[in-house]
């Protein structure tokens, strides 16, 4: 009997493509940097920032998440993402990734388990032990969500 193995996709700093919700719920500047210099895409990596501006690659492994686990239909889900794509080349693209992610026997989200090394406001390194904020500025380090990665594991015959 041929053993099976495993394939692990590993998608890491997920929380950038949530760059403009932390922004908007966080009290301070996000320290989040995105690459807003376009101009040197290639044709493929254009289509995809297209795509990632109109639905958010976290939200998407998190609805595909939902799919795999059964709270939410497949369907379900190739509905929503119809309705908010409008163009048929961007809709054939996000739903490639989402059949490719689908095939992932499981889909994991990991979020940071450990305070940050430094506090992003003021940049001191030590956090209160009891309330886990930054001992000079008060800012709460844990706050945020940053550090968020999906690991996508896939069993394949030998």
């Amino acid at each position: 009997m041929p053993l099976a193995q495993k394939r692990i996709v590993i998608l890491e700093d997920l929380h950038t493509s949530l760059e403009r919700i932390i922004h908007n719920n966080c009290q301070q500047k996000s320290h989040y940097a995105i690459n807003q210099n376009d101009e040197h895409l290639t044709p493929r990596q254009e289509s995809y920032k297209r795509l990632s501006d109109t639905i958010n690659p976290m939200a998407l492994l998190l609805s595909l998440e939902k799919v795999k686990s059964g709270s939410q239909s497949k369907q379900e889900l190739i509905s929503q993402l119809r309705s908010k794509i409008p163009s048929n080349d961007q809709f054939l693209l996000i739903t490639e990734i989402a059949e490719y992610c689908l095939k992932a026997d499981r889909i994991s989200i990991y979020r940071r388990s450990t305070l940050p090394d430094f506090c992003f406001k003021c940049g001191y390194k030590l956090f209160d032990i009891s309330s886990l904020c930054c001992e000079v500025c008060g800012e709460d380090g844990y706050k945020c969500a940053d550090s968020i990665t999906a690991a996508l594991e896939y069993n394949i015959a030998a």
